[in-house]
């Protein structure tokens, strides 16, 4: 029903400022930041807000720096390497929310 769905749509718009005023790159795990992209790009085309699609951009293009040359998505926890040149990557983690999110906002997108 109208009453419901604007409800939902209120809350929708609420998790989405939320998401767009946060720094994710403070934060210790890649996914974070894939996840704004992929959640601002969705909530961009529910609600019709573009305005929303360059932060979006911003984070997913910012998580393109964390993927190693063999294409591993490195960043689950320290930003950089450990002393000895090892990445912090949590492969299962990246399959089941990282990556799909990145795909997901690429396909709302179309940014290739």
């Amino acid at each position: 029903p109208h009453e419901v769905r604007g409800r939902w749509e209120k809350r929708l718009e609420r998790a989405a400022n939320w998401i767009a005023s946060v720094d994710w790159a403070t934060h210790g795990t890649i996914n974070y930041p894939v996840a704004a992209a992929a959640a601002l790009a969705s909530a961009a085309r529910a609600l019709d807000k573009p305005e929303w699609l360059p932060l979006a951009q911003k984070w997913a293009h910012w998580s393109r720096d964390f993927f190693l040359p063999d294409g591993i998505l490195w960043g689950e926890g320290a930003k950089a390497p450990t002393p000895r040149g090892v990445y912090t990557v949590d492969a299962l983690y990246n399959l089941e929310e990282s990556l799909p999110n990145l795909a997901l906002y690429a396909q709302i997108t179309g940014d290739e």
